[in-house]
């Protein structure tokens, strides 16, 4: 019986430490997977915050240059509306003393005619400004002068038909931004403002016609050399978030591709097109 005893307690023993060693060796196993975890989710919490910075600051830059494109064709086409030999050959009376002092409609075609002031001006004038080609209509948007002579449209609706039914009406409100808008195999941007009589009456329209080609080069920038980084610009068309500028990863999308506003993808590119701003994650447009 003693001898029994002593057997059994030695096994007890023997069993204790066996388990001892087995739940350090399991503790040491959570330690340590637990730290690396740790350290893991330390280290993408740091190079998703340093991306989020790079990207920010990034998208702050673009958008910098955006505005400065835009302020600088804004300021153009205001400077446009006031050239002295427009004004020279508004009346104040009515629509109808332009068509005299003009003679558009008549025998004599200004848009080539070298004696013309209008005409020399808009060619002077279009040197000092980075554009495609300057337009005056009149109110309903016949093209009466223009500084590219082999423009086929009589109406300005012509040149940018299909994208934005507005402009007519709308620049003879005040300064407009059309719509980007594709002519041939490139981007083009309409900007226009009326142009008003001394007695502060709207008699023409005046409109800059830029190319956005070199801008998305610019925006098309890689972050540090990676290739990673697109830049997507949208705006609100109908009910979709329409992406405006060719992607690295899908040329054609321009002005074809988008998201509808209710998706559970694409959010950036909703949100942008809805006027907001911000940084953040956000699940890729393509998925």
């Amino acid at each position: 019986m003693k001898a029994n005893f002593i057997k059994t307690g030695l096994l007890k023993k023997i069993n204790l430490r066996s388990k001892l060693t087995g739940l350090f060796i399991i503790l040491v196993v959570i330690t340590i997977g637990t730290a690396g975890y740790i350290s893991y989710s330390t280290r993408i919490s740091h190079l998703e915050e340093s991306y989020l910075k790079s990207i920010t600051a990034m998208a702050d830059l673009k958008t910098e240059m955006i505005s400065n494109f835009l302020d600088k064709a804004i300021s153009d086409v205001d400077h446009l509306s006031q050239l002295p030999a427009l004004q020279t050959v508004l009346v104040e009376e009515d629509t109808s003393g332009i068509g005299e002092d003009f003679d558009l409609f008549g025998e004599m075609d200004l848009q080539t005619s070298e004696d013309d002031p209008v005409q020399e001006s808009l060619i002077e004038f279009n040197r000092t400004v980075d554009a495609v080609e300057l337009l005056i209509t009149n109110k309903e948007g016949e093209i009466m002068h223009r500084t590219d002579p082999s423009g086929i449209h009589s109406n300005i609706r012509q040149v940018i038909e299909g994208y934005d039914e507005e402009i007519v009406p709308k620049t003879a409100e005040g300064t407009y931004i059309s719509r980007i808008f594709k002519e041939e195999d490139a981007f083009r941007l309409i900007i226009g403002a009326p142009v008003k009589s001394v007695s502060g009456n709207v008699e023409l329209l005046c409109f800059i016609k830029k190319s956005l080609d070199e801008l998305y080069k610019v925006l098309a920038m890689d972050l540090d050399g990676t290739q990673t980084v697109e830049t997507v610009l949208t705006a609100k068309i109908g009910d979709r978030a329409v992406i405006l500028n060719p992607l690295k990863s899908e040329v054609e999308a321009a002005l074809k591709r988008g998201v509808f506003l209710d998706e559970e993808r694409g959010m950036a590119m909703q949100a942008s097109a809805m006027g907001e701003s911000g940084s953040g994650f956000s699940v890729d447009y393509r998925n």
